[in-house]
């Protein structure tokens, strides 16, 4: 009977280890402002950080099996949704292409089947997966940033499209995912 309870303590603790990268679980919560951030809080990000938090996303995102991830070369913008003045902010829809920023995130990856979309998909081209859009990393206070997401099937695929919003920590020289958020996207 020892020999079973430890056993299934020795169970328990190389799971615990195995999962010691997961992310938090995800709750839907409402959205208090259709703001995601500014240009000053993108800014202040440093281009290393920006890429290792990159990096850590798309291990959230792995393209498991067979699968695939495009980057959107269109970031987020400031504002979820369509244009508005009064705000001041870049909505989704006025958000320029940049084929540099999303190669950048393509490289920070370091995984093969990351595409740009549209761009070189040669890893890409032919497999399932799902069309992922960026936000600018933003600071959110000292080692601490928040990061906007979308996912959506690629091409004719079917299946859910979310928006989420990931905070992620410094922790020594890496970042990690401490909390994320499925954003409510029935104001859009």
């Amino acid at each position: 009977m020892v020999a079973h309870h430890f056993a299934l303590a020795l169970v328990a603790l190389a799971s615990f280890g195995c999962s010691s990268h997961t992310s938090p679980a995800s709750e839907p919560k409402p959205v208090a402002s259709q703001i995601r951030g500014t240009e000053e809080a993108a800014d202040s990000v440093a281009e290393r950080d920006r890429s290792l938090v990159y990096r850590e996303l798309l291990q959230f995102y792995f393209p498991g099996g067979k699968q695939a991830r495009w980057i959107d070369p269109r970031p987020l913008g400031e504002k979820r949704g369509a244009p508005d003045t009064a705000s001041g902010s870049m909505s989704d829809d006025e958000a320029p292409p940049d084929a540099t920023w999303a190669e950048s995130i393509v490289e920070a990856s370091d995984i093969g089947r990351v595409c740009v979309l549209g761009g070189d998909e040669e890893n890409c081209r032919g497999r399932p997966g799902g069309v992922l859009r960026f936000s600018p990393v933003y600071a959110a206070g000292k080692d601490r940033v928040h990061v906007f997401a979308s996912y959506t099937p690629h091409g004719d695929a079917v299946g859910p499209k979310s928006e989420m919003r990931f905070t992620l920590e410094r922790r020594r020289e890496d970042w990690r995912i401490t909390d994320k958020t499925t954003v409510s996207t029935s104001e859009k």
